[in-house]
C-alpha cells in the first residue's frame, strides 16, 4: 500500500468509526437542519431556491447529511463522494429505507476518483477541502466538476487564529499516544461525545491545512471561479483575539460561495501554480502576536517531558485536559490574544509539572 492510499484509509476509518458515528447520526431533524443552511446560502447568492428542481448537485466528503438536504430540496439527482466506506454503506441503508431514489453515494477518493467534467451546477465541499493531502489539486478538481455559470462553495478552517495555532501543536504530540488510549482516558473522563469527537479530528486526521485567505485569494481566478459570497469580506491573516471556533455560526470560517465563469483544465501545470499546496505556518503567522513565545516556550517544555515519559496514559490525560481547556474556554471566551497565550502557557506548565513529577 502506498503512502497515499494508506493516509486515504486512514482518513475514512477515522470519519467512519470514531469521529462521526459518535457525533454526527443521519436523522430528520438533521437534515431539516442542514436544509436551512442550504437555503439561506442560496438565498445570499441569489438564487430562487425553486432552482434546485433542476440542480444535479456533488457533495463532496461528510457523513451524506449534507446530500440528503440537497435531495430534500428537491434536487434533480446528487452525487455524494466520501473516503469512508461505512458512510457511505450508512448512507445508501438510509436512502433505500427512506425511498430517496435521486442520491448515489460513492465511496471514493476526491483526489482521484474519475468524475464528469462541467457536469454540477453545484459542488460544494463542506469541511474536507483543508483535510486533502493535496488541497491545489482539489480545488482545481471542484472547479472542473462545476458547469460552466455553476456554483462551488467552500468552507474551511482558518489559520492566522489562536484555536489552530494551538490545534497544530497539539497535533505534533499525537504519534505518543495510540487513539485508542485517547478514547479510553476520554471514556473514564466522562467527556462528552461531541467534544470527544472534535478531539479526534483535531489530533488524528492525517492531513489539516488551514489557509488564510490571502493564500488562496489568486488560486480561484486561476481555476475559473469568482467569489460572488461573502461579498467583500476580507479576513485578517492572522488574528488572536477573535474568538474561535464560534459554534455554531462559524462565521469566522474561511467561506466561499463562487461562480464558475470559464472552464480551465486542472493539469498538472495549473495546480502547481496555485499557492494553496499545504498548511500556512502558525508560528510564522503568530510571530508578531502578543505573548504567543510565551506559549510556544510552555508547550516546547511540555513536548520534551511528554516524550520522555513513559507513561502513556498519563501523557493522554494531560493532552486530553489541555485541549479541551484550549478548545472550550481559551479559544471560546472573549480575551485579548495576550490573555489567551497567557492561560494556554500556564494550562501547559502545569501539565509539564504533572508529567515530570510522575
Amino acid at each position: 500500500m502506498t503512502d497515499a492510499s494508506a493516509a486515504a484509509l486512514a482518513t475514512g476509518t477515522l470519519y467512519g468509526d470514531h469521529v462521526h458515528p459518535i457525533k454526527r447520526t443521519i436523522n430528520d431533524s438533521g437534515i431539516e437542519m442542514v436544509c436551512d443552511t442550504h437555503r439561506s446560502q442560496l438565498i445570499a447568492c441569489g438564487l430562487d431556491i425553486a432552482d434546485v428542481a433542476g440542480f444535479n448537485v456533488l457533495e463532496c466528503g461528510g457523513t451524506g447529511r449534507d446530500a440528503l438536504g440537497w435531495a430534500r430540496l428537491g434536487a434533480k439527482h446528487v452525487t455524494h463522494i466520501d473516503l469512508s466506506a461505512s458512510n457511505v454503506e450508512r448512507l445508501k441503508a438510509y436512502c433505500e429505507s427512506a425511498g430517496i431514489d435521486n442520491l448515489t453515494a460513492i465511496n471514493g477518493n476526491i483526489l482521484d476518483h474519475d468524475l464528469p467534467q462541467q457536469s454540477y451546477d453545484i459542488v460544494r465541499s463542506r469541511g474536507v477541502w483543508h483535510h486533502l493531502e493535496y488541497p491545489a489539486r482539489g480545488l482545481a478538481r471542484y472547479a472542473s466538476w462545476c458547469k460552466v455559470g455553476g456554483l462551488v462553495h467552500l468552507n474551511a478552517y482558518r489559520a492566522g487564529t489562536f484555536y489552530y495555532y494551538g490545534v497544530t501543536m497539539f497535533r505534533e504530540l499525537a504519534d505518543l499516544v495510540p487513539i485508542e488510549v485517547i478514547e479510553k482516558v476520554m471514556d473514564e473522563a466522562g467527556v462528552t461525545a461531541t467534544r470527544a469527537g472534535c478531539l479526534l479530528d483535531d489530533f488524528y486526521v492525517p492531513f489539516m491545512h488551514p489557509l488564510t485567505h490571502q493564500c488562496v485569494a489568486d488560486d480561484f481566478a486561476r481555476v475559473g471561479l469568482a467569489v460572488i459570497w461573502p461579498e467583500n469580506r476580507q479576513w485578517d491573516e492572522v488574528n488572536h483575539d477573535i474568538r474561535y471556533p464560534d459554534m455554531p455560526e462559524k462565521v469566522e470560517h474561511i467561506q466561499y460561495w463562487m461562480r464558475k465563469e470559464q472552464h480551465v483544465d486542472p493539469s498538472p501545470e495549473l495546480i502547481s501554480s496555485l499557492s494553496y499546496q499545504s498548511a500556512q505556518d502558525e508560528r510564522r503567522l503568530a510571530s508578531n502576536v502578543a505573548g504567543a513565545d510565551m506559549s510556544q516556550s510552555a508547550f516546547a517544555e511540555f513536548s520534551d517531558a511528554a516524550r520522555r515519559s513513559a507513561d502513556t496514559e498519563l501523557v493522554a490525560h494531560e493532552l486530553v485536559k489541555a485541549y479541551l481547556v484550549h478548545h472550550y474556554e481559551i479559544s471560546v471566551l472573549p480575551m485579548s490574544a495576550l490573555e489567551r497565550h497567557t492561560r494556554l502557557s500556564q494550562q501547559l506548565q502545569r501539565a509539564t509539572e504533572r508529567v515530570a513529577n510522575r
